[in-house]
């Protein structure tokens, strides 16, 4: 940290405090996301709360006693709500937009009538992300910097005065957004009857320790040094050694955790020895995972995608099937298209340029893979790991935990999303429909979980069973591979903490409204895309930002689209495209985004070395696809 840091950090901070007061989102949009403060037990998001099975909402009943109602709605106009209760009661929601703040009516009949005055959000909701993203790129110091991104929006949501939102702010980052987010939802922390499971988290965050936990072992056992043994005899150089790497990202198209975790761990020993720099392996991973998972016709990726559109789509009559849909935004989906090209390119030419040149010279030239002054992500304790003295290098003591791992997770994706399907649904592993129904309902996370310690288990045994090591010396180096990532799985922890400030304090919402309904329908997938790209930068979560920006936007695409000539059908199509494609934008390159950082992890780089080398390949990409919508806006 120098002071001219220091500077660009606070000049930033003080253009936000001058310029954020300017910002005019469109009034009749935040009127209709307004925060429902006065409404006890509803989430803070009115399309969230009133669209959620099993939303309780607590009212105030005639004599003043509470009234509680489990609630299945939907949104039925911008203006009018009609939410139909489990019960023969029916509860009627009116937002009336033309007021300042906005206020919701809530009655049921003669008996009993409630107003909630509602706040619209707030310029605000972009500081956390604002201070994460400046202070990790200034600073360079992530966790600090999403620590405090992390504070600044606990602290907003807080109220009292200065001292006292700083105390509940401080409070409220551990119980809230990080307990709450990462651990388990609890009732009172001291009663651990009450603590529910955050299962995806959880599961994510043992899939990490697992699936790193059984390469320490591998490692230590001499299996991925057999691996590299191998590939040397297989690979001439650095070009087949670039072009393996990102053969194997598109060989795991079906999750992006586990290609990124194993195809870094995989592949980074090798390319250490070949003088390639970790930035530049970073970036093969990441630009392998989400922009290959989220185009796959069959990934964990795409049933969520297709479900963000699939109602919008059926109220259209644009078919019966929503995947179709999906595989005629493909030709759109230039963002991923373009990066995978890129990749595929600069991994054949050997060609860089910007930062990523930099770093490829200092490691070609000087042997250091990673900077001078940089703190990789994987730590120096995972060097514990490195294999034991006089062992025989055996390839298959890697190769066969991690395809158990592969095999497993792709065994439990299928079981788990064939037990979500109707009973007496038959097992057809060709039929498509059959298998995008699987994907839909698996419990992706819960399958990486339990398939990376079956992994470490098996590497655990085939390290004991052959005598290669004793079992503590095992347990050693699995436990010195846990250590290695307790940096990155603390950003991960703050980085999904993020995600709930800016959900809470409708970042994303904001967003949208500052931006909606100001452009024409010749530069609208341009500008959706940008949106798109704005919002998932700043939050760091591609899938947040389908959830919604999709559904505010797909009628409206095709509202615009039959007026134009383009026509409505392939506006909506283009739109979708472009709205994935901006998603995955932020998920792929932005530094609070959860699988940028398990890529710099993967890779053992400094993570903000990685989103600084990425960045200008992305923009560039992103670039290009915004000129590929813009002539098609034109030409159509």
């Amino acid at each position: 940290m120098n002071s001219r840091s220091l500077i660009l950090a606070a000049t930033g901070l003080l253009l936000f405090a001058i310029c954020g007061p300017l910002l005019r989102p469109n009034a009749d949009y935040l009127a209709r996301i307004a925060v429902l403060d006065g409404v006890p037990g509803v989430l803070s998001d009115l399309s969230d709360s009133l669209s959620s099975p099993g939303v309780s909402l607590l009212v105030s009943g005639p004599e003043g006693e509470a009234l509680t109602r489990d609630l299945e709605a939907a949104i039925r106009a911008i203006d009018g709500l009609e939410v139909d209760a489990s019960s023969s009661q029916v509860i009627e929601a009116e937002l009336r937009s033309d007021l300042d703040p906005p206020r919701l009516l809530l009655h049921s009949g003669p008996t009993w009538r409630r107003e909630v005055t509602g706040q619209p959000h707030h310029w605000h909701s972009l500081l956390p992300p604002f201070v994460a993203i400046l202070l990790a790129l200034t600073l360079r110091k992530t966790i600090p910097a999403l620590l405090l991104g992390v504070w600044s929006g606990s602290m907003l949501m807080a109220s009292g005065d200065l001292l006292t939102r700083i105390a509940a702010g401080t409070v409220h980052v551990i119980t809230d957004y990080i307990v709450r987010v990462s651990f388990f939802e609890y009732e009172s922390l001291l009663l651990p009857s009450t603590w529910t499971p955050a299962n995806f988290q959880l599961e994510i965050i043992l899939f990490v320790l697992g699936l790193i936990g059984t390469v320490g072992i591998a490692s230590r056992a001499g299996g991925i040094q057999g691996v590299m043994n191998l590939l040397l005899e297989k690979v001439a150089g650095v070009r087949s050694a670039l072009l393996t790497t990102f053969a194997m990202g598109l060989a795991i198209f079906f999750d992006d955790y586990s290609n990124t975790l194993i195809v870094g761990n995989t592949m980074r020993p090798l390319t250490d020895r070949l003088r390639v720099s970790r930035e530049k392996l970073a970036y093969i991973v990441d630009s392998t995972a989400a922009p290959v998972a989220g185009i796959s016709a069959l990934s964990t990726w795409v049933a969520y995608e297709v479900s963000m559109f699939a109602g919008p789509v059926a109220e259209l009559g644009m078919g019966d099937n929503p995947y179709s849909v999906f595989l005629q935004t493909i030709p759109f989906r230039f963002y991923c298209l373009l990066t995978l090209a890129m990749v595929a390119l600069l991994c054949w030419t050997g060609r860089d340029f910007g930062p990523m040149l930099r770093a490829e010279r200092r490691a070609r030239e000087t042997g250091a893979v990673v900077g001078e002054g940089s703190s990789p992500t994987l730590s120096a304790s995972m060097e514990k790991a490195r294999p034991k003295e006089g062992i025989p290098a055996r390839w298959y003591n890697a190769v066969a935990p991690i395809g158990l791992v592969l095999a497993a997770t792709v065994f439990l994706i299928g079981s788990t999303g064939h037990a979500g399907l109707p009973p007496g649904t038959n097992v057809d592993l060709l039929s498509g429909a059959y298998l995008r129904a699987v994907l839909g309902n698996a419990d992706s996370a819960y399958a990486l979980f339990v398939a990376s310690w079956l992994g470490f288990g098996l590497a655990f045994l085939l390290a004991v069973g052959q005598r290669i090591l004793s079992p503590v010396e095992a347990l050693r180096a699995g436990l010195a591979s846990f250590g290695a990532v307790s940096s990155a799985i603390a950003i991960l922890l703050l980085a999904w903490g993020i995600g709930k400030v800016c959900a809470d304090l409708g970042t994303a919402h904001y967003l949208i409204a500052l931006l909606s309904g100001r452009i024409s329908p010749v530069v609208f997938p341009a500008g959706l895309f940008l949106i798109s790209c704005l919002v998932s930068f700043s939050t760091g979560s591609s899938w947040s930002t389908m959830s919604i920006v999709l559904p505010n936007t797909v009628f409206l695409a095709h509202a615009i689209g039959g007026e134009s000539a383009i026509g409505a059908e392939a506006m909506t199509i283009m739109s979708i495209g472009a709205v994935l494609e901006g998603s995955i934008f932020g998920d792929h390159c932005s530094p609070i985004s959860d699988s940028t950082i398990i890529s710099s992890m993967a890779a053992g780089t400094d993570h903000i070395d990685h989103v600084r080398t990425q960045l200008p390949y992305a923009l560039m990409a992103a670039a290009v696809t915004v000129a590929a919508y813009l002539v098609l806006g034109f030409t159509l």
